[in-house]
Formats: structure tokens, sequence, C-alpha cells
């Protein structure tokens, strides 16, 4: 797949080059979900992608609406300069229970998890891999959505120390903050499974097209 995305994207480059449009062109690069550990997956280091809508407006000489989610955060690319980020959310899941995660929050330093907090609690640097030997290390922790962790991430980046029932205030603090958010945001929607979409009747091929053909 990387060597099939290397290759398209150099015919991309290739294009703007012929048409003169290369040099007026930005690029950028995400994954969707990040690496899926137990299968060798890293997501290493501490990667977190926000404000892309109003940043890429910025670049491009546009203002962006002042009601759109996100800051715009150009100046500080193109100049070097410091972020204008100082708290974002890495996530509000309104489902009950919380089976993959539920909140989290960063302010500053801090950052506050809530709710069942992931299946790893080990921190693995890029060389390490998924195997056999170390599968002991993989402790499931299944939080619920009373619990809290706390962390400062200036001083303990790997998340080791959970701060929280020593920090009872800013817990409250930052709890409060996420809800606030929680407030704000346009509950989930999730259809049910479409039998229309079974692959089985696009010659068992997954295709972007099912949405527009009627089921046979």
């Amino acid at each position: 797949m990387v060597t099939a995305l290397d290759a398209a994207i150099g015919r991309v480059v290739s294009a703007l080059q012929k048409k003169g449009l290369y040099e007026d062109t930005m690029f950028f690069f995400t994954p969707d979900n990040g690496g899926w550990i137990i299968r060798a997956g890293n997501n290493w280091p501490l990667i977190h992608a926000v404000d892309w809508n109003p940043t890429i407006l910025s670049a491009a000489g546009i203002k962006a609406d002042p009601g759109m989610d996100g800051i715009d955060q150009w100046p500080a690319i193109s100049t070097g300069g410091e972020g204008q980020r100082k708290e974002f959310i890495y996530n509000l899941d309104d489902v009950v229970p919380a089976t993959q995660g539920h909140a989290g929050i960063r302010v500053g330093d801090f950052k506050l998890l809530a709710g069942n907090t992931g299946l790893y609690n080990g921190w693995y640097p890029p060389e390490q891999i998924y195997t056999e030997d170390n599968i002991h290390q993989w402790e499931p922790h299944m939080g619920n959505q009373s619990y809290y962790k706390l962390y400062n991430l200036r001083n303990d980046p790997n998340e080791y120390h959970n701060l929280a029932d020593s920090n009872p205030s800013l817990v409250k603090d930052l709890a409060s903050r996420m809800r606030e958010y929680h407030r704000q945001m346009v509950p989930a929607k999730n259809p049910p499974e479409d039998p229309a979409g079974n692959p089985k009747f696009y010659g068992n091929v997954y295709t972007p097209g099912w949405c527009k053909q009627p089921m046979k």
C-alpha cells in the first residue's frame, strides 16, 4: 500500500509540475485511525491532528468563518512561531457503556481521561513490536465512566504517573470543561447496517457505488 501510495503521489506531483502549479501546492498526510498496536502498529510520537480547516483556508489566503470549529495555526506553521491552541478535546464518546474510550481533554500541560481509558497501559517505543514474548505486558484496564486518569504531559509525556487521586480539584475543573464541550456537540448518528452494501451484490467486491444502485 505504501508503494502504491508513493507512486500515486508521484503522478500527482508530476502533473502539477507540468501544469506549473507545484510551487503553489501544499500536501497533507494523515492516517485515519492510527496504528493498531496488537498488529505491530505504532503511533509515535504522540500525534494528534486538529485545526485543519481554518489553517488550510488561511494558507490559501481565505479568512475562515468565526464560527468554524478550529483555530488558524498557519501563522505558527509559516513563521515557526508558537501555536495558538491552549486546550483541545481528544474524544467525547456519548455511547453508554463506553466500551472503546469515553472522553479526554488537554488544558495546558494536563491531560484528563475519563471512562474506559484503553486496553493497554504500557508504553512501547518504535523499535518494540508485538510478540508472544511480551504479550504478558498487555494488561487490560477496563475502567468505568466515573474513573479518571490525570497526567502532566510536560513532566510525564509517557503517562506513567496518574495524578488524579492527588489532584481532585484539577480533575473536577477539567471534567467540568469537558462537560461544557459535551453540551455543544452534535449527537453521533449511528445508522443500522444496510444489507444493500453487501459485496455479494457487486461481484464480491467492496465498492463505493452501491448506495446509488438498486439491490439485486
